[in-house]
């Protein structure tokens, strides 16, 4: 990985051969998302003890502009759970349009292939028109 894609996510703490190649697929992706009005300089790692990457929309004023992704591993699957938060957190107030979970069963899933569905989630995300009520 070139040093221009570490600058993505700082903060990240990623233990597990798993969540390290989730961390390094989905900073790869990042590159493409600047055209989206996503800068690497809106972007953060939570120092949680899985990898929760988040990214700021910076074209709306509600509280939740957040774009968060909680990559967990389990015995049996990887899954990504994307959700819309603040500049702090997942969302802790219920659902909002928009959050989804991913789960692939652990033996023919790969952290790569939830980069892909993670980076297609914030695209779709970046692009949708949403009013700022929808957030607050």
């Amino acid at each position: 990985m070139d040093d221009a894609q570490n600058i993505w996510f700082p903060g990240t703490n990623a233990t597990s051969n798993a969540e390290r190649r989730f961390v390094e697929a989905i900073r790869g992706r990042a590159a493409g998302w600047a055209q989206l009005g996503l800068p690497h300089t809106r972007s953060a790692g939570a120092p949680v003890v899985r990898p929760l990457l988040g990214v700021e929309l910076r074209n709306t004023n509600a509280s939740l502009r957040w774009l968060w992704i909680l990559f967990v591993e389990t015995k049996r699957e990887l899954s990504i759970q994307c959700s819309w938060g603040d500049d702090t957190r997942l969302n802790e107030w219920g659902p909002t349009a928009g959050d989804v979970t991913i789960t692939l069963p652990r033996l023919t899933g790969t952290p790569g292939e939830l980069a892909d569905y993670a980076s297609e989630w914030i695209t779709t995300q970046a692009t949708r028109r949403r009013p700022d009520s929808l957030n607050d």
